[in-house]
């Protein structure tokens, strides 16, 4: 059974790869900056494939471990205390807190942005690269995934802002 996370990033790196009008497969290491190359083999494609796996499921768990750094101190400390802490401690806390872990988050992804860059360099350096025409004439990647999430994350977004109200109101 593949775990959710593992089906996103496979969900993720499909984006990385398309198909041009006479079936050939190509790479796009940056999805939107219109830079492409032809994957000639099976096995570069795998290769291609783990690689920009690696980097987008890194990526996540950075991402995912950075917030729940981020929040943890600020809700689990002021849980504990039930309002004894005045409010500019808890603010303080909570902005001081809030900055090191997004320092911390920039410096790694940053770092492994770069990373990625150079890998993505070595791997296709034997490659031949789209030309700016090939690019319009690829295939679009499926619509119908995209329409989910962009409904999953709206619907979170709502029932977010839902269950703040509705904490807001039961506090007066």
């Amino acid at each position: 059974m593949i775990s959710p996370l593992a089906r996103l990033v496979d969900y993720t790196v499909g984006f990385h790869f398309r198909t041009d009008s006479r079936g050939r497969g190509v790479f796009l290491p940056l999805i939107s900056k219109g830079q492409g190359y032809f994957v000639e083999s099976n096995t570069d494609e795998e290769k291609l494939r783990a690689l920009v796996g690696m980097y987008r499921g890194a990526t996540l768990i950075l991402t995912v471990l950075c917030y729940l750094a981020m929040m943890a101190p600020t809700s689990l400390g002021y849980n504990l205390y039930a309002g004894a802490i005045p409010l500019r401690t808890k603010l303080m806390t909570a902005v001081g807190s809030g900055l090191f872990w997004m320092l911390c988050f920039g410096a790694s992804t940053w770092m492994l942005w770069s990373l990625y860059k150079r890998a993505v360099a070595k791997f296709t350096y034997g490659m031949k690269e789209l030309g700016p025409g090939d690019i319009a004439r690829l295939s679009k990647p499926p619509q119908r995934a995209r329409t989910a999430a962009l409904l999953v994350f709206t619907g979170c977004i709502v029932v977010g802002i839902g269950l703040f109200i509705a904490v807001q109101y039961t506090h007066r």
